[in-house]
């Protein structure tokens, strides 16, 4: 099996999003927005902004809202907009909010799924379903998270990824590392894991392209 490599990529910013949910002490509102501003100001196309999470589960995202309505009086129509939504009252909230795009994310191990949004993988498919039918015209990608190892169970078997890959999505989606084991790099376990993902057409598709995303991703077209 081999690939060609893309023509063109894009590099998605998720700092506001991703960096910012991992610091403890909550950041001012204002502090974000001048970041976002500065990111913005580089000139990239595509940011992802926030996540619309329950500001129990993550207190740093309480300001979702805020952030999303300063970034489209600003930005809107210069860069895209994303935002992570892990359940369908997050991907309300962020329709309400106006964003340009929804990130959905499922975990392949069920561990690592219970942990982040207290679902089964199955329960959380079934919320994706329940999300694809409210979102109108706002575009949605789904996120595969620890498509290769958990940390909490390990190694993922390929084919669970795959798995949910070919099940979830006839849409776009991007299969996320989101963690490595034994510091080899995910680049290794890809070249572990493509030839045991099987000979079909959809997996193939779902791996034909590649995004770099802060880590290695995965993009269907």
């Amino acid at each position: 099996m081999t690939f060609s490599l893309p023509e063109r990529i894009e590099i998605m910013e998720v700092c506001p999003r991703d960096g910012f949910q991992s610091v403890k002490e909550f950041i001012p509102t204002e502090a974000k927005i001048a970041i976002l501003d500065a990111l913005a100001g580089t000139g990239i196309s595509t940011m992802e902004i926030t996540s619309f999470v329950s500001p129990k589960a993550i207190p740093q995202m309480a300001d979702a809202a805020d952030v999303t309505a300063h970034f489209n009086a600003k930005w809107r129509g210069k860069i895209t907009s994303v935002a992570l939504v892990p359940n369908l009252r997050g991907a309300e909230s962020a329709l309400a909010a106006g964003v340009d795009w929804m990130n959905f994310v499922i975990s392949a191990s069920v561990d690592h799924n219970m942990a982040n949004t207290r679902r089964t993988v199955e329960e959380s498919i079934e919320e994706l379903k329940k999300v694809c039918a409210l979102k109108g015209e706002t575009k949605l990608r789904l996120s595969v998270a620890t498509s290769f190892a958990c940390p909490f169970a390990g190694d993922v078997p390929p084919k669970r990824s795959s798995a949910s890959w070919i099940r979830v999505l006839r849409r776009e989606s991007t299969a996320s590392p989101s963690a490595t084991r034994s510091g080899r790099p995910t680049r290794s376990i890809l070249r572990i894991h493509l030839p045991r993902c099987g000979s079909d057409t959809e997996t193939i598709r779902s791996l034909s392209t590649f995004t770099i995303r802060t880590e290695w991703r995965l993009q269907t077209c």
